[in-house]
């Protein structure tokens, strides 16, 4: 557990007014980036079918507007649907050393997480910041062709935890909430090579997945931590 709390630590110490100048300049240039790529990607057909499987999922109060999309859902949902979109056209940003695409993942559940806090820009980019630290150390920590020839994409794996913190981050849990948030997104991390026997759109869904579950990784840490109060 050490290593982790000393993940959590430097996460949760992430603060817009000790960012560098080029760190902000460079989440912003990122963010737009993805934008972009979201957008585009939101008119392939594998999004089509993924936006109408979110769609038919029904709305809620809570409904955000879906990136690149003409229609509302549940911001977790709304990570899918984004995600998945956003890597459809293999555009997205790349870390080497990693061997991973960050935004993807990262920065769909931001979004959703700033949705439900009703957050500032500035907390915005801490948490993608945040995200983008995990999620990156990971993948190098895990050393990339090992974790291929397992057979794992790692920006599935490693991007439902760089999510979950991410999402954490933006919801400003606790330490113990957001070590609950890794753990959680880690049972849910998936991400299977498979699609290269075949050329399968799953590949594209794997973002989406990570940014999905680490939305619902941090909602589950934060409502278990309450239940635990309340008990």
């Amino acid at each position: 557990m050490g290593e982790t709390n000393a993940l959590i630590t430097a996460c949760r110490e992430i603060n817009f007014d000790t960012l560098s100048e080029d760190v902000v300049d460079r989440t912003k240039s990122l963010f737009m980036d993805f934008v972009g790529v979201a957008a585009r990607g939101m008119l392939e057909a594998s999004s089509a079918a993924m936006n109408r499987v979110v769609q038919g999922l029904g709305h809620n109060p809570d409904a955000m507007p879906v990136l690149g999309g003409n229609f509302c859902a549940h911001p977790v949902n709304a990570a899918l649907a984004v995600g998945t979109a956003a890597h459809s056209i293999e555009l997205d940003d790349v870390v080497n050393e990693s061997s991973l695409h960050p935004a993807v993942a990262v920065m769909p559940a931001a979004l959703a997480a700033a949705y439900l806090a009703g957050c500032s820009g500035r907390r915005l980019i801490e948490g993608i910041v945040a995200g983008y630290e995990v999620m990156s150390r990971l993948g190098i920590a895990l050393h990339p062709a090992d974790h291929y020839a397992r057979g794992f994409h790692p920006t599935g794996t490693c991007g439902t935890l760089g999510a979950a913190i991410a999402a954490a981050k933006i919801l400003e849990l606790p330490a113990a909430a957001m070590t609950h948030a890794l753990g959680i997104a880690g049972s849910q991390a998936a991400g299977s090579m498979e699609f290269l026997a075949d050329g399968s759109m799953t590949k594209r869904l794997h973002p989406g997945w990570a940014a999905h579950a680490g939305v619902m990784a941090a909602l589950l840490a934060r409502v278990t931590i309450e239940v635990v109060r309340e008990e």
